[in-house]
């Protein structure tokens, strides 16, 4: 990749992570009130992010599993790091539905 563009990604990427931050931030802050849980479309999004985070955890773990179970030296060494996306997936699934049913409080 050009350096340029490597920069510029960079930059983009850390843009979206203060953006992002803001809103946790501004969650942790104002609790409940700032989700408007009296409509469908916030609380299905809290639900949809733990099952993508869930899903995707589980679907990393499977393909580690089938790696070392029938030896497929192939991704040997690719199973390592599925396994930690794994771990990480499936945390931040649990963080997600424990600020959903209001346990934040547990994270300041």
């Amino acid at each position: 990749m050009n350096k340029s563009i490597q920069i510029i990604t960079c930059i983009v990427w850390a843009g979206v992570m203060i953006w992002g931050l803001g809103g946790f931030v501004e969650r942790l802050l104002g609790g409940e009130l700032v989700t408007n849980y009296g409509s469908y479309v916030p609380w299905g999004l809290w639900v949809a992010a733990k099952v993508y985070f869930v899903g995707l955890g589980v679907g990393a773990s499977l393909f580690a599993w089938i790696v070392y179970f029938f030896k497929i030296k192939r991704f040997n060494s690719i199973a390592p790091t599925a396994l930690l996306t794994a771990a990480i997936t499936i945390a931040m699934g649990v963080l997600v539905i424990s600020m959903d049913l209001g346990a934040y409080v547990a994270f300041v």
